[in-house]
């Protein structure tokens, strides 16, 4: 991670990196990471909340597990996986008011919503239902996505743009206005 955020930090510009699969333990990972990004002032971590950077309100939504969606039930390690069927009304009721508090946001989402740009092989749609909700009952001007790494590329709800940024070292350029 010091090597990426090491490059991330030279360009002097504010990144916003949020929280995704390799972060579902929530005490080793958010330790490390708290105290590692720390180190970085350009850099801007977080879960489930917002920021506000040079007059733009930006709402990060982290990982959520639906649980209409078929997850592995294998353990790759006793941290990964873990919440796999776990469901929190608390944590989308806290993005349902960021959402309300912050109609002109930019939505950074880790998993893409519901029929747009989150097909997989052989399992079809598997973004985020609640996400598409969000989408469809705030209408951000712009959704940030990633996690399904195939589903790069962009699309439109209503007005809305929605961008999955795909894999690493995929990036796109936005400027945002």
């Amino acid at each position: 991670y010091k090597d990426v955020l090491d490059q991330l930090s030279s360009f002097k510009l504010p990144t916003l990196i949020l929280r995704g699969n390799s972060y579902t333990n929530t005490n080793g990972w958010n330790k490390f990471s708290s105290k590692l990004f720390k180190k970085y002032p350009d850099v801007f971590y977080k879960r489930t909340g917002k920021v506000k950077l040079k007059g733009q309100t930006f709402v990060l939504f982290d990982m959520i597990w639906e649980p209409w969606l078929y997850r592995t039930k294998i353990t790759i390690s006793k941290n990964f996986f873990h919440r796999d069927t776990s469901y929190s009304k608390s944590r989308i009721a806290k993005f349902n008011d960021l959402m309300k508090e912050n109609k002109d946001c930019i939505l950074v989402s880790h998993a893409p919503p519901c029929g747009y740009l989150d097909k997989v092989p052989k399992k079809g749609s598997v973004g985020s239902k609640e996400v598409l909700k969000i989408v469809n009952k705030y209408k951000p001007k712009l959704v940030l996505c990633g996690h399904i790494h195939e589903g790069k590329g962009r699309a439109k709800i209503g007005n809305t743009l929605v961008i999955n940024a795909g894999a690493r070292g995929q990036y796109d350029i936005i400027d945002i206005k």
